[in-house]
């Protein structure tokens, strides 16, 4: 994936979603993230990575004494689930999704995601359009905006597993210091 495709699509969300409304969900199209991540800004992944880092520090508050490969498992879910949410909100806001409805959306993206760790890629495909079929059904969702929803959240899952599965890390809040050297900075700017 090359970063020109992605400068191409970003700021024209409108384009990318009519795109991903005439996608089928397959193996070869979730391979093309480069949708998924036109769809949030530079803006965003800050965003992703304060709250994802508000919500480890919250579970290391809860559960102090736990083993380093909890704490790095603990950090990626985080992560994760905070890039889906941001890129399920930000499709939902621009479909005209209100507040109330996005949070059936939101339920469908978590489940689809759970899914994409554990299925392999063939399985995957079957299962995914049963879960949405019956995920629609059940909940009355739009099918149009929901398929848009899951296969959004496959291709950030896809890059997701790229970009951070072999990678160690753990999500830390900011100190008090590097907030105010952040705040010096945008003053002098």
């Amino acid at each position: 994936m090359s970063e020109e495709k992605i400068g191409e699509l970003l700021g024209d969300k409108a384009k990318v979603i009519q795109y991903l409304k005439g996608a089928e969900i397959t193996e070869e199209e979730i391979n093309k993230e480069e949708h998924a991540l036109a769809l949030l800004t530079p803006f965003d992944h800050e965003i992703v990575f304060e709250k994802a880092s508000k919500r480890y520090e919250k579970w290391e508050k809860k559960t102090p004494h736990r083993s380093l490969s909890a704490k790095i498992s603990a950090s990626k879910k985080f992560l994760q689930q905070v890039y889906i949410e941001r890129l399920v909100r930000n499709i939902l806001s621009e479909m005209g999704v209100s507040g109330a409805e996005q949070i059936k959306y939101f339920g469908l993206s978590k489940k689809v995601s759970k899914k994409y760790d554990k299925y392999s890629a063939k399985a995957l495909m079957n299962v995914i359009h049963g879960s949405l079929h019956g995920y629609v059904l059940v909940n009355g969702l739009d099918p149009e905006i929901a398929k848009i929803v899951v296969l959004a959240t496959l291709k950030l899952c896809k890059w997701f597993q790229r970009e951070y599965g072999s990678k160690i890390f753990i999500l830390k809040p900011k100190c008090p210091e590097e907030e105010e050297l952040e705040e010096k900075e945008q003053g002098e700017s």
